[in-house]
């Protein structure tokens, strides 16, 4: 009987985990299928409830965040009340039920746990991307057949498949997964990364489990090249250098002298020829002096930033809301679709919010990944920064789940 509620849970969280990625900005499922994703979010989410045990300590901690971020999420809305459409209230109380939702759901995971899943998950959904990729770069008219369009339009017209988008008006060459575009994609790819090496890794002893994690690895980078990211490619550089040790003993640890020094020059090749890969393919070089492809612009990111600095200044303390207003004054601007995420978030819901928000993520990063080593923890704030400043995250669900504490694990 034990068994069998073990391997309901565990089946259980699988699926919350699952939910908690395709809620998160997926075209097929977090998009085009938004609110039936929603819906199905959170019902399992109250079944979860039955199966997951809560931790008091976890949950008094999470709900005090909880309250205090609502409450001055409920003080721009009263500021901005007469300038918001219905639309606008979905999104704001979408927002508020996410964040919620990820407050109670974090409670009921260890960190182990959560990466132990995600990770799983991740490289299921890695392994897909590269055969799709393979397909799009090797055989574009199979790849063809196996697409649906969405949209209307060429530059607004998706072509994908539930857990693959292969393209914007037509078959790409880049991996995006099943995510809106390939930066967004390798940020969870880098964050299954580092839960490799921060969680997964100081906790695991079995030697099975060890081979399971080195491939897991092996799969995550090969999948951050093939996204073509310029963000990527630059994180994949400065991890490799970071947290170098830690990549080594995911290779050699207890393996025998004459092991150590023939895994050891694997890894080195292979790092040396992703490194190699990035460098020769010109993507950071084209990039940064404006000539990205259609997909990305350095133009862009840069109005973003500069203008979303301008409306900080207009919204103040609690915000600008999110309004008709708001919209007029970013497509004044030049803003469509802001990039950068952290400063949309200061603008839209208020210095008082921000600051709530970006204290909390920071003891949510401190607590999940448990990181003694300074040079390693402030080059962790650096990743997650980026990731904020580059896209637009702060509002889904895997991304709420760093504002809260864990269970605790037990040895």
């Amino acid at each position: 009987m034990i068994n069998k509620i073990n391997s309901v849970e565990v089946i259980m969280k699988y699926i919350l985990v699952l939910l908690i990625i395709l809620n998160s900005k997926t075209v097929y499922f977090g998009i085009i299928n938004n609110t039936l994703t929603q819906y199905a979010f959170i019902s399992f989410f109250i079944v979860g409830l039955i199966f997951f045990k809560i931790s008091a300590r976890a949950i008094k901690i999470n709900l005090i965040r909880f309250i205090l971020m609502s409450t001055f999420i409920a003080i721009n809305v009263l500021f901005h009340f007469s300038n918001m459409g219905s639309g606008h209230f979905k999104i704001v109380i979408i927002f508020l039920i996410n964040i919620a939702i990820m407050s109670v759901i974090r409670s009921q995971f260890t960190n182990f746990s959560f990466a132990n899943t995600y990770v799983n998950l991740m490289s299921l959904i890695a392994i897909i991307s590269l055969i799709c990729f393979g397909l799009a770069v090797f055989s574009p008219e199979t790849a063809t057949k196996l697409v649906t369009s969405f949209g209307n339009g060429v530059d607004n017209k998706y072509f994908l498949s539930p857990f693959y988008m292969w393209g914007w008006g037509r078959i790409a060459t880049r991996n995006a997964g099943p995510f809106w575009e390939p930066g967004a994609f390798q940020a969870f790819i880098v964050i299954a990364v580092l839960m490799i090496l921060l969680v997964l890794l100081p906790n695991t002893k079995s030697k099975a489990k060890m081979n399971r994690l080195k491939i897991q690895f092996f799969i995550f980078c090969v999948t951050i090249l093939t996204t073509q990211s310029t963000t990527a490619y630059l994180l994949f550089i400065l991890l490799s250098a970071v947290f170098i040790k830690d990549v080594k003993r995911l290779f050699l640890y207890n393996a025998p002298k004459k092991s150590q020094l023939l895994k050891g020059f694997v890894v080195f090749v292979l790092v040396f020829a992703g490194i190699y890969y990035v460098i020769s393919s010109n993507n950071i070089e084209n990039k940064l002096a404006g000539r990205g492809n259609e997909y990305s612009s350095v133009e862009i990111r840069m109005n973003d930033t500069i203008e979303s600095v301008k409306l900080i200044g207009e919204g103040g303390a609690f915000g600008l809301g999110k309004t008709y207003y708001t919209k007029v004054m970013e497509q004044q601007r030049g803003v469509i679709n802001n990039s950068n995420g952290l400063l949309n978030l200061i603008y839209t819901y208020g210095i008082f919010f921000a600051v709530a928000y970006i204290g909390f993520y920071k003891k949510g990063i401190d607590s999940f990944f448990s990181i003694k080593n300074s040079k390693k923890k402030y080059f962790l704030y650096l990743i997650f920064i980026v990731f904020h400043f580059t896209e637009g995250l702060y509002w889904l669900s895997f991304f709420l789940f760093f504002l809260f504490e864990s269970k605790k694990h037990k040895y």
